[in-house]
């Protein structure tokens, strides 16, 4: 079926219930840069998880959407996405401040075994980072809070470099709290 450019979020959405695939791929181009567009305000970066979280909602108010309110398509998919991010960002930041409070828990039970802690291993002493990045990033973005795109202009290097080390410390904290983390 030929998609006019000329129609409308009802009409398209309409079509999408009578099993036109090329009108949903017509509604998901048209909102995709909106989605990432919310995402890297709500964010302050590029996040690749809650753009997908973001075309997920789409789909699902695409379904929930009544025409027969008052309210247009775009701004029951704007509620629908704010209140999705808000809750992703806020369980993000708590899974941030329980894995803190487990690294302060695991220097607090070395410093009471009379430990002596070296500079690299100050805040999570079985953690071995493979090098100075890891650790900068490790220490500015998961002790710090700060954003992964402040941490990668600090240290000159680009976005994409800086979130693959991102992960791997992120691995390397799931390895070893692995235990604690599944029971949160």
């Amino acid at each position: 079926m030929y998609i006019n450019k000329k129609l409308d979020d009802v009409e398209l959405i309409k079509n999408i219930l009578d099993g036109d695939e090329k009108s949903l791929e017509a509604l998901i181009l048209k909102y995709d840069p909106f989605i990432f567009y919310i995402v890297s305000k709500k964010c302050g970066y590029f996040n690749e998880d809650f753009i997908q979280e973001g075309r997920l909602v789409l789909y699902k108010a695409i379904y929930d959407f009544d025409d027969k309110k008052e309210f247009s398509f775009f701004s029951f998919f704007k509620l629908c996405l704010d209140r999705k991010l808000n809750k992703l960002i806020s369980n993000e930041k708590n899974y941030k401040k329980f894995v803190n409070e487990m690294i302060l828990e695991k220097v607090h039970l070395a410093e009471s075994k009379n430990n002596f802690l070296t500079r690299d291993k100050l805040y999570f002493p079985p953690l071995v980072f493979d090098n100075k990045i890891e650790f900068i990033i490790y220490e500015d973005c998961i002790i710090n809070g700060l954003s992964l795109t402040t941490v990668s202009k600090k240290l000159n290097i680009s976005y994409q470099k800086a979130y693959y080390y991102y992960k791997k410390v992120l691995q390397k904290i799931f390895n070893d709290l692995g235990k604690y983390i599944y029971t949160f």
